[in-house]
């Protein structure tokens, strides 16, 4: 799990990703629908550690394109362990 900079009432996309992960099916023919909304329904672009601050958050274009950063970590470690569990 990532250690996050701030103790928030929503979640993050990492942790909905991997939640989601565990979920999948152990075979393709097991088969399985999944649907995750990752739309905004907080504050702008929140930051969620360290690791993710590419640029510094004096602008909303950077905070954007940090955010841009950990959705672009958080999508390719859930399909990493997809892979490994060969259904995607």
């Amino acid at each position: 799990m990532i250690d996050y900079i701030h103790n928030l009432l929503y979640g993050y996309d990492y942790d909905l990703f991997n939640f989601a992960a565990e979920k999948e099916p152990t075979t393709a023919e097991d088969g399985v629908v999944l649907f995750l909304f990752t739309g905004p329904t907080h504050g702008d672009f929140v930051p969620t550690t360290k690791k993710f601050e590419q640029y510094l958050s004096d602008s909303n274009c950077n905070k954007y394109i940090n955010a841009l950063c950990y959705s672009d970590y958080s999508i390719r470690t859930s399909y990493e362990k997809g892979k490994k569990r060969r259904v995607v």
